[in-house]
């Protein structure tokens, strides 16, 4: 749990009202038993000790309103790394690994154990169990998705599920997934392997997933082929008349997606490991993107894809975000993007020319530009693009170096540091505190 979270958790069964052993995920009834052991020891002091004697009446935070505490109690957990997309993962350290944050659906369990009052709070807030955040579909997986069932009172939900477990999956985890299709807006799902824990979502009938907004598919270890799981997933996901934000991160998924998915209606997508020509349909049938993740990684191929296309209109993108070896300069020639506040460019060139000729283009002014892990020999086109005309309204700069002295192709000993312009409120060496200092700017 988040660090706030102790103090409730050390108040379990001090008033011995509401204090529910069956709450606690199978495995974990020594942290009931241990709070409950607690309780009794503090009870007991209170009895003998002078030290309580003066004890206020009511803690502070058992003086708030309810609506108060419910808020409160809303920001006790933290993003899934399964949910935060479309991003290039290395860039902003969304790298593979066992998610062991603060689930926001063991927040609300543990925090309706504190007492009895904090009890009826959880269970009358239904949005305090929308967000069904797990590790691995197991058994206590299964346990935390009947209770957000339960107490979600119809509300819409999220599925998030991000980790390296490798132990036994818990069937009827997505089973009950599926039965609830119509209620899912998000379902991210991040995993070394286990694809077949998802195939009981492929049960469902075709139209049923018709709520989903977001989507995400992640299996590590997964051959992907035109009949597997998570193809024949993601031609279900791309039938909902509602979806908003993908993050496809293969080819075939690219593929796929831009034979089936509704494409004029994407704001946000993700294009991982794509081939140069599957970006142009996406640029000129998708009419709404606001955010844009490209990564392509390729040194030759056979033919400009965008030749046949001078131009292409993007009035409401807002972050691009290139990553590669493949020649920008050409994408960045077609693009028309008045809207474009944030420009990050990783496991590249510059392309200083291109990008100022884009923005001229586009009559657009930067407010955050990234750098990261630069080819070398950029140094001196990073400080003519900084100091260059069309950044006076640069405010955040990101510049993250490859480690020095481990491969010769990437820079590592540029520093932009002194070149920075004075008006550049926010210099920063690591993305996620440049990701929050730009989700903090007023739009």
């Amino acid at each position: 749990m988040a660090a706030g979270m102790n103090a409730p958790q050390m108040a379990l069964g001090r008033d011995g009202q509401g204090s529910d052993a069956q709450l606690f995920p199978a495995g974990r009834e020594w942290e009931y038993a241990s709070f409950s052991k607690l309780g009794s020891t503090l009870m007991d002091a209170e009895a003998h000790s002078p030290i309580f004697l003066q004890r206020p009446d009511k803690c502070f935070i058992d003086r708030l309103p309810n609506e108060l505490l419910c808020a409160i109690f809303l920001i006790c957990g933290g993003p899934n790394p399964a949910s935060i997309y479309p991003c290039y993962e290395l860039m902003h350290d969304r790298t593979f690994q066992d998610y062991d944050g603060d689930f926001y659906s063991e927040a609300a369990t543990v925090l309706g154990s504190v007492c009895g009052r904090w009890r009826v709070i959880t269970r009358n807030h239904p949005i305090l169990w929308t967000i069904v955040d797990v590790a691995y579909p197991s058994g206590d997986a299964f346990a935390t998705l009947k209770r957000c069932l339960e107490f979600s009172a119809g509300l819409p939900l999220a599925l998030q599920i991000c980790g390296w477990g490798i132990g036994p999956v818990d069937d009827r985890f997505m089973r009950l997934v599926a039965a609830n299709a119509h209620r899912w807006t998000e379902i991210s799902i991040r995993l070394f392997k286990a694809l077949e824990s998802l195939e009981p979502l492929l049960s469902t009938p075709p139209e049923c997933f018709s709520s989903l907004q977001r989507a995400h598919i992640d299996i590590a270890l997964c051959l992907t082929h035109g009949s597997s799981t998570d193809m024949s997933l993601w031609r279900l996901f791309m039938r909902s008349p509602h979806l908003r934000v993908v993050d496809w991160t293969r080819a075939a998924y690219i593929r796929a997606g831009i034979s089936l998915a509704p494409l004029h209606q994407l704001t946000h997508v993700g294009l991982h490991d794509a081939k140069p020509d599957m970006v142009p349909p996406i640029l000129s049938m998708c009419v709404n993107l606001e955010v844009l993740v490209i990564s392509i990684f390729v040194d030759q191929f056979a033919a400009d894809p965008f030749h046949d296309h001078p131009s292409y209109h993007l009035p409401h993108l807002r972050d691009l975000l290139l990553c590669g070896s493949y020649d920008w300069s050409i994408l960045l020639s077609c693009v028309i993007a008045p809207a474009l506040q944030r420009l990050e460019m990783s496991k590249t060139k510059i392309y200083r020319s291109a990008i100022q000729r884009m923005l001229r283009r586009s009559s657009a002014r930067l407010r955050m530009f990234g750098m990261h892990w630069l080819v070398t020999g950029q140094a001196e086109d990073a400080v003519a693009l900084l100091r260059g005309p069309f950044m006076e309204d640069l405010q955040i700069v990101l510049y993250e170096s490859y480690f020095e002295g481990l491969i010769e192709e990437w820079e590592a000993r540029f520093d932009p540091k002194p070149f920075i312009p004075s008006h550049v409120s926010f210099y920063t060496t690591n993305a996620l505190q440049a990701e929050e200092l730009y989700g903090m700017m007023p739009r």
